[in-house]
């Protein structure tokens, strides 16, 4: 594992690509990937009211926008 101080200035982009998603973007992606009981989409479809097919959506602009950002 490498040095704390090497990892912090990705620890730090990671965080800011992070700003730059609203909440419900944050919590569809968490809830998808990074929490130990991992949610669906149609359970996340319900907690915001729109159907699967619009988490998706919403879930691979995510994805894109963090990359954009990650890549520069």
């Amino acid at each position: 594992r490498p040095p704390r101080s090497t990892l912090f200035p990705y620890t730090a982009l990671f965080r800011s690509a992070l700003s730059s998603l609203d909440e419900r973007s944050i919590d569809i992606l968490q809830s998808r990937y990074l929490k130990e009981e991992k949610l669906t989409l149609h359970t996340l479809a319900d907690k915001y009211g729109v159907s699967a097919e619009r988490v998706r959506q919403l879930e691979n602009k995510a994805i894109k926008k963090l990359k954009e950002r990650l890549e520069g």
